[in-house]
């Protein structure tokens, strides 16, 4: 399904949908919402995953994310030049969490504006 950004408003109101922090209203186009992420990627730590009998399970009702997250989460080794590159997912079936960062919106040059068109 796609939302048009009306509906992701919605969605967003209604709690079907959640972001937090809520996007500014600069960050919605016509069906999507841009988000921005900051520069700390974590991983799971497979080396704590991994092992005989064991198949996580997480019921967020009953723990607490945060703790949890804290307890096997470890960083994504960036590369010599910042960037983070991961293995593709066949290989290495993992999930990756970001650490956000909001950005005031960025004012527009009037020659970009100007190219735009109405």
């Amino acid at each position: 399904m796609i939302l048009s950004n009306d509906g992701l408003k919605r969605a967003l109101a209604e709690g079907a949908l959640e972001i937090s922090p809520s996007p500014l209203e600069t960050q919605y186009t016509t069906s999507a919402v841009d988000l921005f992420l900051g520069d700390e990627f974590h991983v799971w730590d497979a080396e704590k995953l991994k092992f005989p009998g064991f198949k996580p399970e997480l019921d967020l009702a009953q723990q607490s994310f945060a703790q949890t997250a804290k307890a096997f989460l470890i960083p994504l080794k960036k590369q010599d030049d910042g960037s983070v590159v991961f293995p593709p997912f066949r290989e290495h079936p993992r999930h990756m969490l970001a650490i956000t960062r909001e950005r005031p919106p960025q004012p527009e040059l009037p020659s970009c504006r100007s190219r735009r068109g109405p």
